[in-house]
């Protein structure tokens, strides 16, 4: 049974200038492959001049391909978010005042902490990683 095929990409790669572009193109009706796509398969499928609500290769036109937020580290899955969140209030409920929410600000101030034998507060006082156990018992020996 011949059909008229609805080509999809398959495959992607590079080409000599290193551009991300298609390199396999198949059907999305059948199992056939193309190299190529086939030129009558976009002339049928977008033969008009302006855009076509609910014309596939119109649509197409429009996508912006990207990575989006799951290849980001400008932003970070929820349950880290949550969690802290969470480390910084229990921070706060000792007293402690972290430079931020991040787990490296939280931990950092919560060793400050543990060797200044008091509540860290970063508004106030040196980065914690400055407060190593040796600076520590230094700072409180000046009574600082």
């Amino acid at each position: 049974m011949s059909h008229s095929h609805k080509p999809k990409v398959t495959d992607w790669g590079f080409d000599e200038f290193q551009n991300w572009i298609p390199v396999l193109y198949g059907c999305i009706d059948c199992d056939e492959t193309f190299v190529q796509l086939p030129q009558e398969e976009v002339a049928e499928s977008h033969n008009h001049p302006e855009y076509v609500n609910g014309c596939f290769a119109c649509k197409v036109v429009t996508l912006e391909i990207g990575t989006g937020d799951a290849n980001s580290n400008k932003s970070m899955p929820s349950k880290k978010w949550d969690k802290e969140l969470s480390d910084y209030r229990d921070a706060r409920r000792q007293g402690i005042q972290p430079a931020g929410t991040t787990s490296k600000a939280i931990e950092d101030s919560l060793k400050a902490s543990d060797n200044l034998g008091s509540a860290y507060n970063a508004e106030t006082m040196a980065p914690a990683p400055v407060f190593t156990e040796k600076v520590a018992k230094a700072f409180n020996a000046a009574g600082l």
